[in-house]
C-alpha cells in the first residue's frame, strides 16, 4: 500500500555511474522521522531544504512531485521569454518609426548593455 508524504531533501549525491543525482528525503511516518532516497536527473530547482510531495511503498520512494516543479518553472520561464520578446520587438517598431534621436539612442544604449552584460565571460574555476 502506498502513501504520500511531505518530505525535505536532506542531501544530494552525484552518482557518478548513472549521472543522476540521489536525493536523500526525511519525512514523518506515525510521529517517527523516516529516510529514504531515490535517484532522479539533476534538476537545478530542487535542492537540499526544498520540501517534496513523495509516495512511499515498502519504505521505497516510488514517485515524487519533482517533475510537476520543473513543469511549473518552465511554464512560468516561457511566458517571461515570450514578454521579452514582445518588449524588444515593441523597442525595435519604436526604433524605427520614432523621429526622436534621443530615443533611438536610448534603445542603443539599452541594446548594447544587455548585449555586454549578457556575453560577459563568468568567472569559473
Amino acid at each position: 500500500m502506498s502513501e504520500k508524504y511531505i518530505a525535505v531533501i536532506t542531501d544530494r549525491q552525484k552518482d557518478s555511474e548513472s549521472e543522476l543525482s540521489v536525493f536523500t528525503c526525511e519525512y514523518e511516518k506515525d510521529g517517527v522521522k523516516q529516510t529514504a532516497t531515490y535517484k532522479d536527473g539533476t534538476h537545478m530547482i530542487v535542492d537540499v531544504g526544498s520540501t517534496i510531495e513523495i509516495t512511499v511503498e515498502n519504505g521505497q520512494i516510488i514517485d515524487t512531485n519533482v517533475d510537476d516543479i520543473v513543469r511549473s518553472n518552465s511554464i512560468f520561464m516561457l511566458v517571461c521569454l515570450f514578454i521579452f520578446i514582445t518588449v524588444i520587438v515593441l523597442l525595435f517598431v519604436w526604433f524605427v518609426k520614432t523621429r526622436y534621436i534621443a530615443v533611438r539612442i536610448g534603445i542603443v544604449v539599452f541594446a548594447a548593455a544587455f548585449y555586454i552584460f549578457t556575453h560577459m565571460p563568468s568567472k569559473q574555476k
